[in-house]
């Protein structure tokens, strides 16, 4: 009888860590749903061209029947959604759409609209209004470039700011240029330098407060503070990346070993982002995404093996801290297939000139989001390590994201066949 009491406390104990290591990374059946899309608008005379990008999987929150597999979407069938997405006036009258078609940017897992909108003028207030996807996601950003007469503004349409207006008469006369003939044919993000940066700033708000500025005021005049707060949003918003750092850091380590595995993950992945984005190197979704979900399978498995060692140890943390002495090179190397995984939204986007720039600004920001989650992170492992039985804790949230990620794992292999 007493020979029981210890094996229904050791239970009880390791249900408890099931049920803490449940609360702090709770099932989720998507990894995460795309927060960002991308747009290019041309202003020319024969009217205004919306080249709009956005992940599939958004598509499918626009869905009315039963969700469709990535696999079989048809960009087209959603026509009517994207283009009543987009509202386009010129001084209080309606523009009407008249050309449109769609394709899949296979490489991307990703479809892209090309829409012509006809306007009553071209020279007014042109007001342009964004619907699409606020509502399912309050944090979902639109980056948005708008090109006129061989200009470029930059604008983020955000819940918070869904409407631009541009001053186009004004902005002609400024600059003592008329409306370009033809619509370019290609994004003129690919060939054009920037030339103003007014990300995050409504146009008609203290407009004339916004000097134009030239490639002349150098590279760092030249920065968009938009690609710091975009690697932020994606590392944050990226539960597949989140659980990954959160996997990591699960066995025992100093702040400064977890500063040490932070920044080889930086470095490896800043290293394949940036091939990727200047097209040096890249990979198909269908192989990267398994792959993230394939290393946050290994470090998991990895963990369990470390922690089964030390169940009889008298000094758990210890022995567990010996064994995270590899784990420097196997960050390294799940970080270089990360860095696919970040190149896709930066690739999306026709960034020409801004190559440079918005990869710098993009991995400082992945690297501040990896930073806040080791800083939320570390108090609750300190707490841990002071437990006798913390090993239970550690092996319980190795187990519930070892189950995710499994999950997730197979759900990207069967999307993609």
């Amino acid at each position: 009888m007493q020979a029981c009491i210890p094996m229904k406390s050791s239970l009880l104990l390791r249900l408890a860590a099931l049920l803490f290591a449940l609360a702090l990374f709770p099932p989720v059946t998507h990894s995460h749903v795309s927060g960002f899309t991308d747009t290019s608008i041309q202003i020319a005379e024969p009217g205004v061209l919306v080249l709009y990008t956005t992940p599939l999987d958004n598509l499918l929150e626009l869905a009315t029947d039963t969700p469709t597999a990535l696999s079989d979407i048809d960009p087209e069938a959603y026509y009517g959604a994207i283009t009543r997405g987009f509202r386009i006036t010129v001084d209080g009258q309606t523009c009407e759409p008249a050309r449109q078609n769609a394709r899949i940017l296979t490489s991307l897992e990703s479809a892209q609209y090309r829409m012509e909108w006809r306007c009553p003028s071209m020279t007014g207030q042109f007001h342009f209004a964004y619907r699409l996807f606020l509502q399912q996601d309050p944090s979902h950003r639109n980056l948005t470039r708008l090109f006129v007469a061989g200009k470029r503004l930059t604008f983020n349409f955000t819940q918070n700011r869904p409407v631009m207006d541009v001053p186009v008469a004004d902005l002609l006369t400024q600059w003592g240029r008329g409306l370009a003939p033809q619509f370019s044919r290609e994004d003129p993000n690919k060939t054009l330098p920037p030339t103003v940066s007014q990300s995050g700033t409504p146009l008609d708000e203290s407009f004339e407060s916004h000097a134009m500025r030239d490639d002349s005021q150098g590279f760092f005049a030249s920065l968009n503070p938009a690609y710091f707060q975009l690697g932020l949003e994606h590392i944050l918003g990226g539960i597949d990346h989140v659980l990954f750092i959160a996997a990591m850091v699960l066995l025992p380590a100093t702040l400064s070993k977890l500063a040490a595995l932070v920044t080889s993950f930086t470095v490896a992945h800043s290293i394949t982002l940036s091939l990727s984005v200047l097209d040096v190197v890249t990979l198909p979704v269908s192989l990267t995404e398994p792959a993230i979900a394939l290393s946050i399978v290994f470090v998991c498995l990895m963990t369990l093996y470390a922690v089964a060692g030390v169940r009889h140890s008298t000094d758990w943390v210890k022995t567990l801290k010996e064994a995270n002495r590899h784990r420097l090179m196997i960050t390294f190397a799940f970080g270089l297939i990360h860095g696919f995984g970040f190149s896709y939204i930066l690739r999306e986007m026709g960034l020409g000139e801004e190559r440079v720039g918005a990869l710098l600004l993009f991995n400082l920001g992945v690297e501040a989001g990896q930073l806040l989650l080791i800083v939320a992170l570390f108090p609750v492992l300190l707490l841990v390590q002071r437990l006798s039985k913390g090993w239970v804790l550690v092996s319980a949230n190795a187990l519930v994201v070892l189950v995710i990620s499994s999950y997730w794992f197979f759900e990207r292999v069967g999307s993609s066949l």
